[in-house]
């Protein structure tokens, strides 16, 4: 036995001999990891390596995962990369993971990686946290100013443990179908405004606020759109008896709403493309035409009632003056005109009668500007537009009215698709 164990021992000293001696692996070093600027969805790692001279062609990467330990399941981490090339010696490195879930615990490593030989050395692991979220401790809105088919809003909001980015609001003339579709973001200055709204109808409004990690819903409240009130009637003496305030309006000196020559509804946007009786493909005009270039004649030089404004929105004898009547009104053998402003700062026309037994008597035409193809009005404050029912028969794609500006009265016709002011008449 003892021979046996002597020739396999001579065998081996023997291989030995014969071979090269075996080289041994440098070592890669050292890797140390820490976190630091935990936000609610993205944190910074930074690594410290220790690389022994000589060895290249390393690389650190980062590992980050909810679950088990990163080194045991590279493929489970949520992130997982950062690589970034390393020299020897002594080196810092800062990766920042994003796309991490708020309120979450987290294990991490840093890891060398050879690119020559496929060896790893890990960090020690560590364990961080990203935040909790905190909703915004208020976000509120409430109504500056409601027409009959708009309103002003105004939002007001704190932060409380995480950034606001916007604010919107969304609305729905129904509870239960609140959607983001049917939302608008608040302006720098806190205000908003609601157009095409229905008259005399209830919205719901849910304000919100887009934060750096998602949407957060305030309180459901609502707002009640107005419905037109007819104004009084004021005999100045001639034809027919003019209203105190424009369709809209609330009180005398209001612009009240814009309409575009035969339509009962305002909008926002007045033009061409969106007008009631234009057939925009074929340019052609389907009512109130007396000429047959511009569609089909129907000989209609005033408007029907039902495309009365005043007629549908006021109700009773009310109607919109005739191109006549208009300028009846204008004649300033009939009245005088004083451009002036009201004690609110409305700029407009006191429009006094001059008949014998009406001199007390008067009206205010306000200067609610005009629209066309633009969403606001133009030039309020400066000049008003007040449509007549008097189609411009000579060219039936206009229709009388009257213009204010600052030093005159002009009695004049324009496109029927602009949004002009409607001050009613009554017998």
């Amino acid at each position: 036995m003892k021979k046996i164990i002597y020739v396999i021992f001579a065998a081996i000293a023997c291989l030995c001999s014969c071979q090269k001696p075996l080289e041994v692996e440098k070592s890669l070093g050292t890797i140390e990891c820490r976190v630091y600027d935990a936000d609610y969805t993205s944190v910074q790692i930074r690594y410290a390596t220790n690389i022994p001279e000589g060895v290249s062609g390393c690389m650190v990467g980062v590992f980050v995962t909810s679950g088990e330990d990163p080194m045991k399941n590279e493929d489970a981490c949520e992130f997982s990369g950062g690589m970034q090339a390393v020299e020897s010696g002594e080196s810092e490195g800062d990766v920042l993971v994003e796309g991490l879930k708020p309120g979450t615990a987290y294990k991490a490593r840093a890891c060398i990686i050879s690119t020559v030989d496929g060896r790893t050395v890990w960090s020690e692991m560590t364990s961080f946290g990203t935040p909790s979220p905190l909703q915004p401790s208020y976000i509120a809105i409430e109504a500056v100013k409601i027409g009959t088919t708009s309103a002003v809003l105004n939002a007001k909001w704190e932060e409380h443990g995480i950034k606001i980015k916007k604010v919107g609001v969304i609305y729905s003339k129904y509870e239960n179908k609140l959607s983001f579709s049917d939302s608008k973001f608040v302006e720098n200055d806190g205000e908003l405004e609601l157009f095409d709204l229905e008259m005399g109808t209830r919205y719901y409004l849910m304000p919100y606020a887009v934060t750096e990690i998602g949407r957060f819903l305030a309180n459901t409240t609502y707002i009640e759109t107005k419905t037109p009130v007819a104004g009084n009637a004021v005999d100045l003496g001639l034809s027919v008896k003019w209203a105190d305030m424009n369709i809209g309006a609330f009180d005398p000196d209001e612009y009240g709403d814009h309409f575009a020559w035969g339509e009962t509804a305002p909008k926002t946007y007045y033009s061409m493309s969106n007008y009631k009786f234009l057939d925009v493909y074929h340019l052609s005009y389907n009512k109130y035409v007396s000429n047959s270039s511009y569609g089909t004649v129907d000989n209609k030089s005033v408007l029907d009632k039902a495309d009365d404004a005043a007629s549908v929105l006021w109700g009773g004898n009310w109607r919109m003056p005739t191109d006549s009547e208009m300028k009846e009104l204008a004649n300033t053998a009939n009245c005088s005109w004083t451009y002036t402003e009201t004690s609110n700062g409305v700029a407009g026309y006191l429009v006094q009668s001059k008949k014998p037994g009406y001199t007390d008597r008067a009206i205010f035409l306000p200067a609610a500007g005009v629209c066309n193809d633009v969403g606001n009005p133009l030039q309020q404050g400066s000049i008003g537009q007040y449509w007549t029912s008097s189609l411009f028969t000579v060219t039936p794609s206009l229709a009388y009215k009257l213009n204010l500006f600052v030093d005159k009265v002009s009695p004049t016709s324009d496109a029927r698709s602009w949004g002009c002011s409607i001050r009613p008449v009554t017998k």
